[in-house]
């Protein structure tokens, strides 16, 4: 679990993580693909409006952002 400020982050750092696992071939180990209710949870990602969520689920990946502040030091 990573925890980001913004729904725009949320999805970059998804993506950066996917990425680098694929370039480490290490997507194996995010592959939901044998979980017994991935059908069920596929069919629902593939008819998200959302175009990450739709492009990350395979990977593995998918994100939340519940619209955290920004809590930094000023």
């Amino acid at each position: 679990m990573v925890f980001v400020h913004s729904r725009k982050d949320t999805y970059k750092t998804a993506r950066h993580l996917l990425e680098k696992a694929q370039q480490e071939g290490t997507c194996g180990e995010f592959d939901p693909s044998e979980h017994p209710k991935y059908g069920h949870w596929e069919k629902t990602a593939s008819k998200s409006r959302n175009k990450e969520i739709r492009e990350l689920f395979a990977g593995g990946f998918s994100c939340h952002n519940a619209g955290t502040l920004n809590q930094t030091a000023k």
